[in-house]
């Protein structure tokens, strides 16, 4: 998981640094870099009680329509067969195109993404950890205007494992990790 860490804090300082390189006229054709932030508590209280927190952190930079950035999941959960607590991660790269002309202060996205961890969605409803997955990201959100740079995103996200598992599941359907996002974002 460290070595996870160390990528995605080496993308963040990289997405910063080309950030900064932006010039102002730039920024108001193609948008501003955006860092954001998401916290989201799942709780099924059937046999087994079973309880999620997932925490998000990202950072993209605009490029004509597109948003091109890093994310970073780390997901809590508790309960399940099991009983135990354990802590997963997610970790990777993602591209976000903008279906809104640029006059639009919100945003009205697609996002596709390539993401490693260990949240393995597998067994009998109770997740476990399994190091070295990839998982391919789709989904879609809006990222709506409260002030000149605070937003509130608005986001449905499915992580697909991409090697062969046992017994993989999804929470609402036989084929990922669905996440509802429900975030704030801060542009620069």
């Amino acid at each position: 998981m460290m070595h996870s860490f160390f990528v995605f804090i080496i993308a963040m300082t990289l997405l910063i640094q080309a950030s900064a390189q932006n010039n102002y006229s730039q920024q108001q054709q193609q948008g501003k870099a955006v860092i954001g932030t998401s916290m989201l508590p799942l709780l099924w209280d059937d046999d087994p009680y079973f309880f999620e927190f997932s925490w998000t952190l990202n950072a993209a930079i605009p490029l004509n329509k597109f948003h091109l950035g890093t994310n970073f999941y780390l997901v809590h959960t508790r309960g399940g067969w099991s009983g135990q607590n354990n802590y997963y991660y997610l970790a990777g790269v993602f591209s976000q195109y903008n279906f809104l002309k640029p006059k639009y202060k919100s945003r009205l996205y697609a996002e596709l993404s390539f993401n490693t961890g260990n949240y393995c969605t597998c067994g009998n409803r109770d997740p476990y950890r399994k190091d070295g997955l990839y998982y391919i990201g789709i989904g879609g959100g809006w990222d709506i205007k409260l002030s000149e740079r605070w937003h509130i995103d608005l986001a449905f996200l499915s992580y697909n494992i991409l090697n062969k598992i046992k017994n993989e599941y999804g929470y609402t359907d036989a084929y990922g990790y669905n996440i509802p996002v429900i975030g704030v974002d801060y542009h620069w």
